[in-house]
């Protein structure tokens, strides 16, 4: 994708610029964007500098085919709802990020598994949908500080870039597996199993 081919529809896809807005509009509407909006990357300016765009164009072999994209535009409405649909707690997992965010990604930081995040009076498991998500915005915005927190590690040295990639990976699904563990656990208990 390029700026000559960000606002065109091809033979197969939506211009990847209103695959962009309807994405943020998601976002929006499920509480995800007021948490993520304020990341230090260019992936997050990216998406709201596509959003902005409001002109698209679709050529068939050159040919300009007119009504197209209007036309495209009245199903977007329809795709929502089945987003919606499929994905009813969005807003909920939203809501559970936002304040476990920065836990989960300091026990990265540090190479712990973020399965149990310690809390007053306690300890609390954040959802899988928080962690793989705090992992993610980790690997866009903090995996150098990572790197550099071990020794003989370069954040600009590929091979040593994959391998802190990887353990990322691990430490996240380790977290997600715990957290199974831990939910399969619970119900078994209050069913008195």
């Amino acid at each position: 994708m390029g700026e000559e081919t960000e606002a065109k529809f091809d033979n197969e896809h939506p211009a990847p610029a209103l695959r962009f807005r309807e994405q943020l509009h998601r976002m929006e509407e499920d509480g995800w964007w007021k948490v993520v909006e304020g990341l230090s990357s260019e992936h997050v300016q990216l998406v709201a500098r596509l959003a902005a765009r409001s002109e698209y164009s679709f050529d068939l072999q050159e040919k300009s085919i007119p009504g197209f994209i209007e036309a495209f535009q009245t199903i977007i409405p329809f795709i929502h709802a089945l987003v919606i649909e499929i994905t009813p707690h969005c807003g909920t997992a939203a809501e559970d990020f936002g304040p476990r965010k920065a836990d989960i990604e300091k026990c990265l930081l540090h190479g712990v598994v973020p399965s149990q995040l310690l809390v007053e009076g306690g300890a609390l498991s954040p959802t899988p949908v928080s962690m793989i998500n705090a992992a993610y915005c980790f690997y866009l915005t903090r995996l150098p500080q990572l790197m550099n927190s071990l020794e003989g590690q370069k954040d600009t040295d590929l091979e040593q870039r994959q391998s802190a990639i990887e353990r990322l990976e691990a430490w996240t699904m380790k977290g997600v597996e715990d957290f199974q563990l831990l939910d399969a656990s619970r119900k078994n208990t209050s069913s008195g199993n």
